[in-house]
């Protein structure tokens, strides 16, 4: 048991992390061996290492860098066991720096729930996967632990954005304003009406403004929104959490999707696919939801819950590009289905 937990927690590249540590101080150290002060470059650059192996003798290991000048024969690409890609170095000043995740030291910009680092431009997931790791390049050693760990980051970034979209106070605020601009835009009528009259000299038609207020109503607001108990709306982010899993797992697996699912603007392109649905070839590859449809916030206003259009858009046409080049590549469309009881059953 011990030596299953040991292989869990060590470094994934033949190397722990307190060796990963020493290589990458070493790497630094040729660099500033190498470095001949007369740079005029002022920015940081990657400083990339390779990491060869065939043992544990210092003569069975070698690091390689550009600087490399006596380069073994048996280090090739066969016995490559790592690469060191988070060392950033500036050769006008003699700086560097180590970006190792949020914590790195260097200011951090957020947005669309990764934190990008501002010295070497590297995105972190801001969400802590289950485990805490020393270091960011430190992953889980087997494929079923990775889709464990992508699956639960997946649902609680879902569960997160459907609750600010549905039951936070940014929508609680939002419905407020639209009914305060919907009261702003009964009084203008009423003011004008009441010109109308003033100017005609005719008696003002009560039920007249009455039923234009009413069509006004009708019209920005069909219905008032209320929040559900918190018993119903854990119903409602389990479900949908479930399916936009089962969304994504078909994508992983029938299409030639490849990008990053673990940001907002990702999960809320799912969210507003789901509320209009998506039919290819008469196949309603992801339906129609009624609920959605009622519940969710205009696409206009994405903004005020901190999804970027831009992304949104992107990841939108990404997804249905996917679905469509997969269903021209021979995939049967009813295997891209994704019911609800699929969702329920998972």
């Amino acid at each position: 048991m011990s030596s299953l937990w040991e292989n869990f927690i060590e470094g994934t590249d033949g190397c722990d992390s307190s060796e990963y540590e020493k290589l990458q101080k070493r790497l630094i150290d040729i660099w500033l061996e190498n470095r001949t002060g007369t740079e005029t470059d002022d920015t940081f650059n990657q400083l990339e290492g390779r990491i060869y192996r065939i043992g544990n003798e210092s003569t069975q290991k070698h690091l390689c860098s550009k600087y490399c000048s006596s380069h073994p024969a048996w280090a090739n690409e066969s016995n490559m066991v790592g690469k060191i890609l988070d060392v950033f170095v500036n050769p006008a000043s003699g700086l560097y720096h180590i970006c190792t995740g949020k914590h790195c030291g260097a200011h951090h910009v957020s947005a669309e729930g990764l934190s990008t680092c501002t010295v070497s431009g590297l995105q972190f997931s801001e969400q802590v996967y289950v485990n805490s790791f020393r270091l960011n390049h430190e992953y889980h050693r087997t494929s079923s632990s990775v889709v464990r760990v992508e699956t639960a980051l997946l649902k609680d970034t879902s569960k997160a954005l459907i609750k600010k979209f549905l039951f936070s106070d940014i929508r609680r605020k939002a419905e407020q304003k639209k009914l305060f601009d919907l009261k702003k835009e009964v009084h203008k009528m009423m003011a004008k009406e009441k010109r109308d009259s003033d100017k005609s000299k005719k008696r003002l038609n009560v039920l007249k403004i009455i039923t234009k207020a009413h069509s006004l109503r009708k019209k920005k607001i069909n219905r008032e929104y209320h929040f559900p108990t918190e018993n119903t709306q854990k119903i409602i982010f389990d479900f949908y959490s479930q399916k936009i899993c089962a969304i994504v797992v078909k994508l992983k697996t029938l299409t030639s999707f490849k990008v990053d699912t673990i940001n907002t603007a990702f999960v809320c392109a799912i969210l507003y696919l789901m509320r209009k649905g998506l039919i290819i070839n008469d196949c309603p590859v992801i339906p129609r939801d009624f609920y959605l449809k009622s519940s969710l916030p205009e696409c206009n206003s994405l903004d005020l819950y901190g999804v970027s259009k831009t992304h949104f858009t992107n990841s939108k046409t990404h997804i249905c590009a996917c679905f469509r080049e997969a269903i021209l590549g021979g995939v049967n469309p009813h295997h891209l289905l994704v019911s609800s009881l699929q969702s329920l059953k998972s």
